[in-house]
């Protein structure tokens, strides 16, 4: 499933570009992760807890950096995780572009394409649509809040 969504930062570029290279940041941002732990400079592993619907997920996995070019403001990352207890489990890529709009203002442009298996397949884009609009916005305003060091 691909997705792709916009979020405002009030932060310069550079600082929300710092701040989404470094995952363990990113990841106290983020809505459900319950802790990373580095595996190496571009790679950490954690879990996530997250409602989809009528099914409850603690979703284990890995996150990697797998391109940044701070030169063009863009980056890629991969994600691969899953639920043995329910039998669901996610992996794709995620793709940001760091766009200026002033000097203290960055949109970050994310492109996702995802693909959901097992029960967590089952729920239909719709479902999924719905959560990860939620789980965005959370994000955009946990993010906002971490760039500006609070």
């Amino acid at each position: 499933m691909k997705m792709e969504r916009n979020i405002v930062v009030p932060a310069r570029r550079a600082e929300v570009w710092d701040l989404l290279m470094d995952l363990s940041r990113v990841g106290r941002a983020f809505p459900g992760v319950e802790g990373l732990e580095a595996l190496d400079d571009d790679s950490y592993q954690g879990t996530m807890r997250v409602r989809v619907g009528p099914v409850s997920l603690r979703i284990a996995g890995t996150i990697k950096v797998l391109a940044r070019d701070r030169e063009d403001w863009r980056a890629s990352l991969g994600l691969e995780g899953g639920d043995r207890r329910v039998g669901g489990g996610v992996r794709g890529t995620l793709e940001l572009v760091l766009n200026e709009i002033s000097a203290n203002e960055t949109e970050v442009a994310m492109s996702s394409d995802v693909t959901f298996v097992g029960k967590l397949g089952e729920l239909g884009q719709t479902v999924i649509r719905r959560k990860a609009d939620s789980v965005v916005r959370e994000f955009a305003s946990n993010l906002a809040r971490e760039a500006g060091g609070g």
